[in-house]
């Protein structure tokens, strides 16, 4: 995929985290072993009441930490797959700052939801899960694949934030981070939503407001007769993930 090969932020964070994943799987494990790993989970995971504690590094640090194999694998497939495409719709730094912002939002649920759990809560899910709800403001009728059925990513991202909802409510034991998932979910769609009316502000502030001024406003027909006001259109260009507004 052409798209693929430009992804650099996507590229860093899956080096990153496998990068994390191996150093303590394979470097430290075998030497410390299951007491030092469940201390590493307790002071880099995210633990509710370490945090309140003053363990104030941890919602960023468990970010790149997974509990196995698997784990890492599932979140990130999920980073490759939709974080690729998102990261050249949006451009590097506003990707970058949008899995962290969705990552970050999942952890503040976690820590506000759950105050007092001793239990570590680690993964890159909550940053993962925030890329579907940007791309449910990018692209909402993006057909994505959920257990071989094809789902719009819209209906995908409703779907998932009510699941998310519902187990946090009924599993509060789950070793599954429900609220960590619904905070990222959330934490993504708010801030693609208010990036998006950004650059649609900064658009008409800055770009169209000139030319409008130097453009008529008014079609003209061959012999100098007005027909028609024109019209301001609003345009996404999934290329640049800029709004901006055309002259018709």
């Amino acid at each position: 995929m052409i798209f693929r090969s430009k992804s650099k932020v996507v590229r860093a964070l899956l080096f990153a985290n496998i990068a994390v994943f191996v150093f303590v799987s394979i470097f430290y494990l075998p030497f410390s072993g299951h007491y030092g790993m469940a201390k590493v989970f307790y002071n880099f995971g995210l633990v509710p009441a370490a945090f309140w504690s003053g363990a104030l590094w941890q919602p960023l640090t468990s970010l790149f930490l997974h509990g196995g194999l698997l784990h890492l694998a599932m979140n990130m497939i999920a980073l490759w797959s939709l974080g690729a495409m998102i990261e050249l719709m949006m451009g590097q730094k506003n990707f970058m700052r949008l899995y962290f912002v969705s990552g970050l939002t999942g952890a503040i649920f976690v820590v506000l939801f759950q105050a007092g759990s001793t239990i570590p809560t680690v993964g890159a899910s909550g940053a993962v899960v925030g890329l579907l709800g940007a791309l449910a403001i990018l692209n909402p009728n993006a057909s994505l694949l959920v257990f071989f059925f094809p789902v719009k990513a819209r209906n995908a991202a409703i779907g998932l934030g009510i699941i998310s909802l519902v187990s946090a409510l009924a599993f509060e034991n789950s070793q599954i981070s429900h609220l960590g998932h619904l905070g990222g979910l959330i934490g993504g769609f708010l801030y693609t939503l208010a990036l998006s009316k950004s650059q649609q502000s900064h658009s008409y502030d800055h770009h169209i407001d000139h030319d409008f001024e130097r453009t008529s406003r008014w079609a003209r027909s061959a012999d100098g007769d007005t027909i028609r006001p024109r019209q301001k259109i609003l345009v996404y260009d999934p290329v640049t993930g800029r709004f901006y507004y055309e002259l018709r």
